[in-house]
């Protein structure tokens, strides 16, 4: 994840410039200078090829954090440097300049092994962005099932609103124009079908603990 900076002030006026820049707000600030994330198992991949760091890429001890920062661990799922991270210290409750927890990172990418270790180490599963979007808005909006299974199971807020009104069932609704425009920037490719019948399954998830539209 990039700090604050001329990536993150023109990812924004992009997103702004567009008709429906308030919609992108599920998931927009923790795709701010993210690019290249790993492929995942639920139908989305990234546009671009890179290799996840290396589990014994790092010379850190067990006490000292690893090389790779927690933020570009969480995107390239690099599971044992993140669990590292969390047990030399590091805030599982960790923001971006833009307010976007790292567990809404971790949620939007699909990292399901991620998103527990933070939710061990004391992640606020009903955390919120600057936009009040929560990790479950974030998994909800790209169909990241097991994740949303995963938080609905650990006692996440099945009805969470963001700063306008909307759940996590809203997020399922987005259009496919909108959806396409912030995998973008996150730089997944996504599968049409693949979102949507993943996005039906969450819809199902959610229903069963009262879910509902905001």
């Amino acid at each position: 994840m990039l700090a604050a900076g001329d990536g993150l002030e023109k990812t924004w006026r992009k997103v702004m410039k567009t008709p429906r820049w308030h919609l992108l707000c599920v998931v927009v600030l923790v795709a701010m200078g993210c690019a290249d994330g790993p492929p995942t198992d639920d139908g989305t991949s990234p546009t671009t090829k890179t290799s996840p760091e290396p589990a014994t890429s790092s010379p850190a001890q067990p006490d000292s954090p690893p090389e790779i920062d927690i933020w570009t661990a969480v995107r390239v799922g690099n599971v044992q440097a993140v669990k590292q991270h969390l047990d030399t210290g590091t805030d599982a409750n960790s923001k971006d300049p833009n307010g976007a927890p790292i567990l809404n990172a971790a949620a939007v990418y699909g990292h399901r092994e991620i998103v527990d270790a933070l939710v061990q180490k004391g992640a606020n599963i009903n955390g919120k962005d600057n936009n009040g979007n929560s990790a479950l808005h974030s998994a909800a909006f790209l169909g990241r099932t097991e994740v949303v299974d995963f938080l609905l199971e650990k006692g996440v807020d099945a009805n969470i609103k963001n700063n306008k009104g909307e759940t996590p069932t809203d997020s399922l609704k987005a259009d496919w124009g909108t959806t396409q425009f912030v995998a973008g920037l996150l730089q997944i490719q996504v599968d049409q079908q693949s979102v949507q019948v993943n996005r039906e399954r969450s819809a199902a998830s959610l229903a069963k603990r009262g879910g509902k539209v905001g």
